[in-house]
């Protein structure tokens, strides 16, 4: 596929189902070097690479990516997944965890849960869900954020205007949670 395939929304050719109000959504990650060395020290393999994910409709990509001395090529992914029942509404790399070897992608779904999986190491590393029975938030994910300078905990928001924190080496409960109000303002009306 070109890069004119992708930027052409209304042409068919994606393979995937038309879903409506379905954002799409891009992230990029760096992987650093190897080396201490600065980028222009190195010989161009062994340069920093950058990675690029989006989504359409039910299918999400990850391919490398190529500044603008090139072009990513779209031909072939590193990833490609296709979801059923639930599609990717948002997606962010750990910046603070990325290496040549490990590229952790958090992703938020139409139905509340929310996926980590690693595109360059799929075969090794299994997904892990949370939020999988949908005790925590049942409405869209609207927003994925990892917390810079804490490489476990991550953020997500959702439709209802709720935002959770998670912690990735921690399961999501079973049960349905218990919150208290720790705090509840009394509206004041002035006529």
């Amino acid at each position: 596929m070109t890069v004119a395939t992708y930027s052409r929304p209304n042409k068919p050719t994606m393979g995937s189902v038309a879903v409506p109000n379905c954002p799409v959504r891009v992230s990029f990650v760096t992987i650093p070097s190897r080396s201490n060395l600065s980028d222009e020290n190195q010989p161009k393999s062994r340069r920093s690479s950058d990675i690029i994910c989006f989504n359409v409709g039910r299918e999400l990509f990850v391919f490398d990516y190529v500044s603008i001395q090139g072009t990513p090529n779209l031909n072939s992914p590193i990833d490609k997944r296709i979801y059923k029942g639930t599609f990717p509404t948002c997606h962010d790399f750990n910046q603070e965890t990325a290496r040549s070897d490990v590229c952790s992608l958090i992703i938020g779904f139409s139905a509340g849960q929310i996926q980590l999986i690693d595109p360059l190491r799929k075969e090794f590393v299994p997904s892990k869900l949370f939020n999988e029975e949908r005790n925590i938030d049942k409405t869209p994910v609207t927003c994925v954020k990892w917390i810079p300078g804490q490489p476990t905990n991550f953020m997500v928001s959702h439709q209802s205007g709720n935002i959770y924190l998670y912690n990735e080496a921690f399961s999501c409960f079973v049960d349905n949670p218990v919150y208290q109000v720790f705090k509840q303002r009394q509206l004041i009306y002035v006529l």
